[in-house]
C-alpha cells in the first residue's frame, strides 16, 4: 500500500501497525515457546537393556491389567443321560486391539521412567577435540571411545553435545579445556559427529543429562 493510500485510510494504518506489532512479538517470545530439543529424550539404543517384562513392577501392572478383564461365563452342557452339566469358565473382556494398546502404553512407561533422560545443567560456547586415547583422565578412568573433558560438571556425566542438527552423546571422564569461550573437549571420534578435525573448534551447546 502506498503512502499516501494510507494516509487516506487510517484503519489501514492501525492494521499495518497491530502486523507489525504482532510479527515483533512473535520473534521475541519464539524462542521460548518453541518446542525443546527431543534429543535428549531417550537413549539411541535401548536393545541392549531389559525390557518392561524384565521390570516387577510392570509384570505386575500387566497381571493386574488382564486379571480385571477377565469375566466368569457359565455354560449348560447336555448329557448323555439326559441331564445338564453347568460348566464355569473365565474367558477376556478386552478385544484385540485393546491389548495392543495396553502393550504399547506400558513400553512407553518402561522407556519414560528407565531409558529417559532431563537436562540438569546447560552452556553455551566452543568445543574443541583432543586425542587422549588409552590415557588415564583426572576423573580416574581409562579415556576410550566417545569421553569428553569439562571443567566443573561432574565425573561420569553424559553430555549431549548440539551443533545445529547434529548431536553426539558423551560421558565427562577427564577436565578442561581451560580456555575462555570453550566449553568442552570431545574425543575425536565424538567431534568428528559435530564437525571435522580440521576445523579445530567449533560452536556448541551442551546439555547434562539425568536419568528420570
Amino acid at each position: 500500500m502506498k503512502a499516501s493510500d494510507m494516509r487516506r485510510h487510517p484503519h489501514s494504518r492501525r492494521v499495518l501497525a497491530a502486523t507489525i506489532g504482532g510479527a515483533l512479538l512473535f520473534s521475541l517470545t519464539a524462542p521460548a515457546t518453541a518446542h525443546r530439543p527431543k534429543h535428549w529424550r531417550y537413549e539411541k539404543r535401548i536393545r541392549n537393556h531389559k525390557a518392561w517384562q524384565d521390570h516387577q513392577r510392570f509384570r505386575v501392572l500387566h497381571r493386574r491389567w488382564h486379571e480385571e478383564r477377565l469375566a466368569t461365563v457359565s455354560e449348560d452342557v447336555p448329557q448323555e443321560d439326559g441331564t445338564t452339566l453347568t460348566v464355569t469358565r473365565t474367558e477376556p473382556t478386552y478385544t484385540e486391539a485393546e491389548h495392543r494398546r495396553f502393550h504399547h502404553r506400558l513400553r512407553h512407561r518402561h522407556l519414560k521412567r528407565h531409558h529417559r533422560y532431563r537436562v540438569v545443567a546447560r552452556q553455551r560456547g566452543r568445543a574443541s577435540w583432543y586425542d587422549y586415547e588409552g590415557r588415564v583422565g583426572a576423573c580416574g578412568k581409562v579415556l576410550k571411545g566417545m569421553y569428553a573433558a569439562h571443567r566443573t560438571w561432574p565425573c561420569g556425566s553424559k553430555v549431549a553435545v548440539k551443533r545445529g542438527g547434529r548431536v553426539v552423546v558423551v560421558r565427562v571422564l577427564d577436565r578442561g579445556p581451560f580456555v575462555d569461550g570453550w566449553v568442552i573437549d570431545l574425543a575425536p571420534r565424538a567431534f568428528r559427529k559435530v564437525g571435522g578435525l580440521g576445523e579445530g573448534v567449533v560452536p556448541v551447546k551442551i546439555f547434562r543429562l539425568k536419568k528420570r
